[in-house]
């Protein structure tokens, strides 16, 4: 949202089900004055967050209205989105799968941990081509 790479604000959250089916899918109105919406990356327009927003505390009742307690979040480094959330194993959700732990491998030239990218694991895994194209929370 800012000039600064630690500037991000939460803009838009999903709610999947297991078989891909959209519970919900709500964008939040930024509460501060955003200087790019970096809409090549995000897909997200001043128009769209205006529009369509909701207040980050009305998008969380609903979020957590809606999904059960039981619920596994599954997704791609998904523990920071987890942390801007404010949700909480064990309350708000059962647990956690991030598939960037779960597809990785040991480089040994580097002594480090590879992660792929979620863009070449949906290609591999799931025979879905993302294109590159922008981010949604529910294609993610």
């Amino acid at each position: 949202t800012g000039y600064h790479h630690s500037d991000r604000a939460v803009a838009q959250i999903s709610l999947i089900r297991g078989d891909g089916a959209t519970v919900l899918d709500l964008y939040v109105r930024p509460e501060v004055p955003v200087v790019s919406y970096l809409t090549p990356l995000t897909g997200l327009t001043a128009n769209l967050l205006l529009s369509r927003g909701i207040p980050l505390q009305r998008a969380l009742a609903i979020l957590r209205s809606r999904m059960p307690r039981d619920a596994i979040i599954v997704g791609h480094s998904v523990h920071n989105d987890i942390n801007w959330l404010g949700l909480q194993e064990g309350l708000d959700f059962q647990g956690v799968m991030d598939i960037a732990g779960l597809w990785r491998v040991w480089n040994e030239r580097f002594q480090s941990w590879s992660i792929f990218g979620q863009e070449h694991l949906a290609k591999v895994l799931l025979e879905e081509d993302l294109n590159g194209g922008a981010h949604n929370a529910v294609d993610d």
